[in-house]
């Protein structure tokens, strides 16, 4: 299996906000365990382990509560790579966003971007697989970024419904409350954002959509370099939404439907940082949430596409995944 990797600018992010506080990409090297000469070299891809020490660790040695969104703030007129650049192309915020995800690999292995489109408001989330929670200063930093982006392409009209977060709440929230100017979530299910919909059929400012194709059959070559992934985790969840509404696929079904043993498909997942079960909680948790969105949607008829057989069952899991009960959810979710 391919190890998981992450372009070595996700660590360059991290230097580069930490030189505001006087350590050295030397001294970083040494704390983090990296020759610091990598830094030069744009194509580089480091281990996820030390991506995930450098954005753990970092904002500690800082000493910076708000090391996340200062790194946005202090990064958003410095282009990340070339997925930058062809997002910036338009001709819309919509082709901005759908390129992103399809490029993300570029920049991480195990990111999984999800857009979402659901009675007039969009949501862009983010997870890491195979970690329960992405580190707290990349995922404001994340979002951060992704909202003074879209700002930046297509004007002020870029407003916020919602930001959310996986991680708790920091002690001090306001700088989120400044930066966002949104409602705020935290021990969310992923962290993201949210918007209306009709937002993403705003035109990017000064794209250039000749220049977009040629940087995207660049994008393409380089994906195309990447070490092929088999992406387990995506197939095992496909499985189980194709099996929903009806009889919940049990581990050995799904290892027979593709093609390989129930202990070798516990094996690699285990490889991967999950488990059978935590992959059909999150196919269940997240349908759940789309469903909800729904306004005509009962909730004994979300529980029975979900693959539940009781209402109570059903509001037990989703207590467990939200720490909601589904009505205050969707009340929560329609505010």
């Amino acid at each position: 299996m391919t190890p998981s990797t992450v372009c070595i600018k996700a660590i360059r992010i991290c230097v580069l906000a930490a030189a505001r506080f006087g350590l050295a990409p030397d001294e970083l090297g040494r704390r983090l365990e990296f020759d610091p000469a990598i830094l030069a070299d744009p194509h580089v891809r480091v281990p996820h382990p030390l991506f995930l020490r450098a954005w753990e660790q970092v904002p500690a040695l800082c000493g910076d509560p708000t090391f996340g969104l200062a790194a946005a703030e202090l990064l958003r007129d410095a282009p990340f790579d070339v997925v930058d650049y062809v997002c910036a192309q338009g001709p819309t915020l919509r082709h901005a966003i759908e390129r992103m995800l399809r490029y993300q690999r570029l920049h991480h292995d195990d990111a999984e971007l999800v857009l979402t489109t659901t009675g007039g408001e969009a949501t862009l989330m983010l997870r890491l697989r195979g970690t329960a929670c992405a580190p707290r200063h990349f995922a404001e930093y994340v979002v951060a970024t992704w909202m003074l982006r879209a700002r930046a392409l297509v004007g002020p009209a870029m407003t916020l419904r919602r930001v959310a977060f996986q991680h708790g709440s920091p002690a001090d929230i306001e700088p989120h409350r400044r930066l966002f100017a949104a409602p705020l979530g935290f021990h969310e299910v992923a962290s993201g954002l949210s918007f209306r919909a009709e937002l993403l059929d705003a035109p990017v400012r000064g794209g250039d959509p000749s220049l977009g194709a040629l940087l995207e059959r660049h994008a393409d070559d380089l994906l195309a370099r990447l070490p092929a992934r088999d992406d387990l985790i995506h197939r095992v969840k496909t499985h189980v939404v194709r099996a929903l509404p009806g009889e919940l696929p049990a581990l050995e079904a799904t290892a027979k439907a593709l093609a390989t043993s129930t202990r070798t498909l516990q094996r690699a997942l285990q490889a991967e940082g999950t488990t059978y079960q935590t992959l059909v909680d999150e196919v269940r948790r997240d349908l759940s949430l789309g469903y909800l969105r729904e306004a005509q949607r009962t909730v004994s008829e979300i529980a029975f596409l979900v693959g539940f057989t009781e209402v109570a069952a059903f509001t037990r899991a989703f207590r467990r995944w939200t720490g909601e009960v589904p009505s205050a959810w969707r009340q929560r979710a329609g505010q």
